[in-house]
């Protein structure tokens, strides 16, 4: 349980560390598609690292075997009392674990539902829903779900681009991973934090495909802001109406982030390698081989010699032979040492040949005989003695050093925890002002829409009204017309008329004259 805690503990560390690291380095840049395998990886490693480790083998001296040890009191394990309630923690986690994975698969099951209730036309391996129910489009896997009596062509033209590219591009994978990752690891915020950020990331590199195909940017802008008014659907799939407008047109925007940025990639991947130097080494020991000293694996006077195997009895088919009595292995003497004045008396064991050091005198013990310090097995006892003091002593410098490495280590946790808590206060002030950015930009949005209604009903009266004045000036000049023409031809008649009474007088005239 302790090694399950441990794995679930660093996993969301570096969870945790991979989402800071991205919001201070990578998410103001234009690296859309090295983003998204960046956090491919971090999701990956944070799951795999923690399960390898890398082994040190340190070569430690063997212990010397003591006659009296000391009695080691264990203290009672808060294991056994903690473990209830550690037991506890898991099954509720385990519990909504599970239902959060039932509830992940029931969208997906909602969402696949669609594909067998209506039928699709299927182009280039992509499958087409227009439904009239549909307010928002969106994709998943395959599938692109849609109303096309919601938009003009050159709209839906845009649109259906942006889902085909979510397609092509295997989206779906990204989403299902962290959203099993969400499932599992519900109790962490940083995740979830990333959740968000790997599905901005997806629009934004979705948009800069859009436009690097068809480079009209005011045409997806209109439609984006077109879209912003339906809900959204659910979110394992890819919805072409997102909450984060005014940051994706903020984005579209944007200016390229210079290449020579890409040093910003190192940074995790040296958070990495300290995370494996701070916690995947484990320190094996191995023990040297001495000819002086014997390796044992427990404390206390060392196993006498085992004994040889007895030969196998012959076989007799009257009577069964009596095995031979194994003969009796020989006693060697050992030293049993311990760290005493140097005027201790050394004594040897009759019965078990071992050798002692001890502060007591053992005189009035028959089993003991007193030997000389100067002779050759006194003097080797004494060696012995100071060799282990030397490397007790040695031992006790390297605690030493432990201990103060560890309070160093204990100094950089407090401070990187201390600077994670800055980082977290730093990123929901971030976050804050994004909201109030996001929520003025769609009230700036609607009151656009709403002051465009009245507007344009205005302009349509207005042109009416100047249309009703053009058919009326039209139709007046038109009447005018009329009167000049019948002016015309009563003119045109009387000047006929009185032509004929000139033509006439002139006859008249003419016939005067010719009389005369």
């Amino acid at each position: 349980m302790e090694a399950l805690f441990l794995y679930i503990l660093k996993v969301n560390a570096l969870l945790a560390v991979f989402y800071i690291l991205y919001i201070g380095l990578l998410e103001r840049t234009t690296f859309y598609r090295e983003n998204r395998f960046y956090f491919l990886f971090s999701i990956v490693i944070s799951i795999g690292l923690p399960l390898m480790y890398i082994t040190k083998t340190v070569w430690v001296a063997p212990i010397v075997p003591v006659d009296h040890p000391a009695q080691l009191t264990v203290s009672p394990s808060l294991h056994n009392e903690t473990f209830p309630y550690a037991f506890y923690i898991f099954i509720i986690s385990l519990s909504t674990s599970i239902l959060l994975i039932i509830k992940l698969l029931k969208n997906i099951y909602k969402t696949k539902a669609l594909s067998v209730k209506y039928q699709a036309l299927e182009l280039n391996g992509i499958k087409y829903y227009d439904q009239a129910h549909i307010k928002t489009p969106f994709s998943f896997w395959d599938s692109i779900y849609f109303n096309s009596k919601n938009y003009s062509e050159s709209e839906l033209k845009v649109i259906l681009l942006h889902e085909e590219i979510h397609i092509r591009q295997k989206h779906t994978l990204d989403l299902l991973l962290i959203q099993i990752s969400c499932c599992i690891f519900w109790f962490n915020p940083f995740v979830w934090k990333l959740k968000s950020s790997i599905d901005k990331n997806l629009e934004y590199l979705t948009d800069q495909t859009v436009l690097d195909v068809m480079n009209e940017k005011s045409l997806y802008q209109k439609t984006l802001l077109k879209t912003m008014g339906f809900p959204m659907s659910n979110t394992l799939t890819h919805s072409f109406n997102q909450s984060f407008l005014k940051t994706r047109i903020m984005k579209i925007n944007q200016s390229k982030t210079k290449k020579t940025e890409f040093w910003r990639f190192g940074l995790p991947l040296a958070a990495v390698l300290v995370f494996t130097v701070l916690f995947q080494i484990k320190t094996v020991a191995q023990v040297k081989q001495s000819n002086s000293y014997q390796q044992t694996d427990t404390l206390g006077p060392p196993t006498p010699p085992t004994p040889p195997t007895p030969p196998t009895p012959p076989i007799s088919p009257a009577l069964p032979s009596i095995p031979p009595t194994p003969p009796t292995p020989p006693v060697e003497p050992t030293t049993t040492l311990g760290v005493q004045k140097d005027d201790s008396p050394i004594y040897k064991n009759k019965k078990s040949a071992i050798y002692t050091i001890t502060a007591e005198p053992l005189e009035a013990n028959p089993d003991f005989i007193q030997l000389d310090p100067h002779s050759t097995a006194g003097k080797k006892i004494i060696a012995d003695r100071e060799k282990a003091i030397a490397e007790s002593k040695i031992a006790m410098q390297e605690s030493k050093i432990a201990i103060m490495e560890s309070k160093r280590a204990l100094e950089e946790g407090k401070k990187a925890v201390e600077e994670s808590k800055k980082a977290i206060l730093e990123s929901r002030k971030a976050i804050e002002e994004q909201r109030k950015m996001a929520i003025e930009a769609a009230e700036l949005a609607m009151n656009a829409l709403k002051n465009s209604v009245p507007s344009r009903a205005a302009a349509i009266k207005e042109s009416e009204k100047l249309r009703e004045l053009a058919m009326n000036e039209h139709l007046a000049a038109i009447k005018e017309a009329r009167i000049a023409i019948d002016a015309h031809k009563s003119t045109m008649e009387q000047l006929k008329k009185d032509r004929k009474i000139v033509m006439k007088e002139r006859l008249a005239l003419i016939q005067q004259h010719l009389a005369q």
